[in-house]
């Protein structure tokens, strides 16, 4: 399964709240398999159970298996290409190290 691909088309085919979780969950790949099933709700601004119940509508059998199909396809990703920074990666970081990247950055 391409996880990637199975978000992607879940942006446009699922309903509203689904449709911002796979917008959420693209934004933010790089930090998915990091995060613990609680800290992904939070931030998505969920519940648990709703991250359970989007996990299947997009074809996996729970959050862990997506967790999982997303960690494989970024095992994959990296073997295939060089790492570069995701869209959204700083909503993950603290406002401290944004500024200090974003002098470095000139």
């Amino acid at each position: 399964m391409d996880i990637v691909y199975q978000l992607v088309n879940g942006v446009s085919g699922l309903p509203a709240q689904e449709s911002r979780l796979a917008r959420f969950f693209l934004d933010n790949f790089a930090q998915i398999p990091e995060a613990t099933i609680e800290e992904l709700a939070a931030k998505a601004g969920v519940s648990p159970a709703t991250l359970q119940h989007f996990s299947r509508s997009i074809g996996c059998s729970d959050i862990n298996d997506f967790i999982g199909q997303v960690r494989r396809q970024q095992q994959v990703n990296s073997r295939a290409l060089p790492a570069a920074p995701m869209l959204g990666d700083a909503a993950w970081v603290d406002p401290g190290t944004l500024q200090k990247l974003a002098k470095m950055r000139g």
